[in-house]
């Protein structure tokens, strides 16, 4: 959820857990990060697309002090100089559920440098 008493409530349980300095807060709302940085300066942000418009992209992650931004692998392997242009404005760069192990050089090809899969088995 993105409401602010939600993020708030969430990022003290991150404290009181002694693991936000272990966690990534990711969202696709630019508005629920900008909330998180907003009650943690310190909490690490992701922004999460599904979008090939490098652009504006980077724009709304440095509008929600993003540190990384996390792409589809579709959108990575069909501009293949996103990564880059992602690292070229401070920000890392992550992958989200490729299907096949196989993919994952795909990725690191076009300069992806993390990828998160939701498959145990190939």
């Amino acid at each position: 959820r993105n409401e602010s008493t939600d993020i708030d409530a969430f990022i003290q349980k991150l404290k009181d857990y002694t693991v936000l300095d272990q966690t990534i807060i990711q969202s696709f709302s630019v508005t629920a990060l900008q909330r998180a940085k907003f009650t943690e300066p310190s909490s690490f942000l992701a922004y999460v697309v599904n979008s090939t418009d490098t652009a504006t992209i980077i724009d709304n992650a440095i509008l929600a002090s993003a540190s990384m931004i996390i792409n589809s692998f579709g959108s990575f392997t069909s501009v293949p100089d996103m990564a880059s242009d992602f690292a070229n404005a401070g920000l890392d760069s992550a992958s989200y559920t490729p299907d096949y192990a196989y993919t994952f050089k795909d990725l690191t090809d076009v300069g992806v440098r993390k990828i998160m899969s939701d498959r145990s088995a190939f």
